[in-house]
């Protein structure tokens, strides 16, 4: 008798490995193809050592149909809606010039622009061509200071939307 070998691929780790940086309107010619040097402009904000972690949700549509000749219902997936959920992040509105403080400045509720969305490469590590990364076009929503709680940091809550069609796994241009 034989043992049938498995071949289990190994996972890639996700501590550190995400990168999330935001891009106003305005910055990215054109989102679909978003080069690296738009990704890295002075305008675009690098939000990963300010957030707690990064969500992405979906919702398909889903309806039931059933053929004249047929006794059984099937279904058909319609349109999907992406969300992310609410960031939370630190701020210091006593040091607004420190680092603490950039995604809040940059986060102005109200603003329109980009979220770009890099997994598996050190957050560290440059926007560069050919990376990989998901675009969502967003509109950010009000910045919500919560409760301080011992032991802890001073953290602010944003919501946003998703303004238009998400990108998946596009290369950066050069």
């Amino acid at each position: 008798m034989s043992v049938q070998t498995l071949n289990i691929p190994p996972g890639v780790p996700s501590d550190g490995n995400v990168r999330v940086d935001f891009v106003p309107d305005g910055g990215l010619a054109d989102y679909t193809a978003p080069s690296a040097a738009e990704v890295a402009a002075a305008t675009a904000q690098n939000l990963s050592c300010h957030l707690f972690g990064i969500g992405e949700n979906a919702t398909e549509e889903r309806k039931e149909k059933r053929r004249l000749c047929s006794v059984q219902k099937y279904e058909l997936l319609g349109s999907t809606a992406y969300t992310i959920d609410d960031l939370s992040y630190v701020y210091d509105v006593q040091n607004p010039e420190s680092l603490t403080h950039e995604a809040y400045a940059a986060l102005v509720p109200g603003t329109t622009g980009f979220l770009v969305i890099r997994w598996g490469i050190a957050s560290g590590v440059a926007p560069a061509a050919a990376q990989v990364v998901d675009v969502y076009p967003v509109r950010l929503g009000a910045q919500r200071k919560q409760a301080p709680e011992e032991n802890d940091e001073l953290t602010t809550l944003q919501s946003l939307v998703v303004t238009g069609d998400k990108v998946t796994d596009v290369e950066l241009a050069a």
